[in-house]
């Protein structure tokens, strides 16, 4: 395997499994103090889920640098490689939600992609991520749709859609080294998974009432309407 090849991988696989582990770490700060009991219960099965992701990264990893998975999420946050929207303090159940919620979808519209990768270690933790996110978006969406059945939550829900949205941008970053996967179609283009994305999210925004300061708005006619 060509050296810069392999170190693509490796610095793919961390920042995935970091992106996964930061997640399950905010998702986990909700436990025992959530709106309701079931939500609270839900979003924890969440958290689970997210640390399990994260160990299939970190596994992987370990065994191309032949070193100890654990040592990777013994690490302090300060040498996390996630992007920042994963990572960013778990704020409010409104928050809390929105973030979820864009995540869950670009996991469900990544992964979709990957499954298809000529790497069968990529396909597989692809495959495992898909279904289970598929389940975590349902849920979101769910609670997305029943916070913006009140004014004043729908308020609340905008503010932290607000907060989330700038974050999204680093989703679909690629750095110098990824541009060797991506030529070799090892994981999805940027660009694809940020289409289908929109395509995932879009109904649930506007149905919910929530609008954006800068990307779609819900509501819009035939497709995806931008704000200037």
């Amino acid at each position: 395997m060509i050296p810069e090849f392999k170190q693509a991988l490796e610095e793919y696989a961390l920042a995935r499994a970091d992106d996964q582990f930061a997640l399950s770490q905010r998702a986990a700060a909700w436990k025992g103090r959530g709106p309701t009991d079931g939500e609270a219960v839900a979003l924890a099965r969440i958290a689970h889920d997210e640390a399990t992701h994260a160990h299939l990264w970190y596994a992987w990893l370990a065994e191309m640098r032949g070193q100890d998975p654990a040592r990777y999420a013994e690490r302090p946050a300060a040498e996390w490689r996630c992007s920042s929207l994963f990572a960013l303090p778990p704020g409010d159940w409104a928050f809390t939600i929105a973030r979820q919620f864009l995540l869950d979808a670009w996991e469900v519209a990544w992964s979709s992609l990957a499954v298809a990768s000529p790497m069968p270690r990529i396909a597989e933790i692809a495959a495992k991520i898909r279904a289970d996110e598929i389940d975590h978006l349902a849920q979101t969406s769910a609670w997305l749709k029943r916070f913006g059945r009140s004014a004043a939550r729908r308020r609340q829900l905008q503010a932290g859609f607000d907060a989330a949205w700038p974050h999204t941008a680093e989703l679909f970053a690629s750095s110098e080294l990824d541009t060797w996967l991506i030529d070799a179609k090892a994981v999805p283009v940027p660009a694809a998974t940020r289409q289908a994305w929109l395509a995932l999210i879009d109904p649930h925004l506007r149905a919910a009432g929530v609008f954006l300061s800068e990307g779609i708005s819900p509501g819009s006619a035939g497709g995806y309407r931008f704000r200037q």
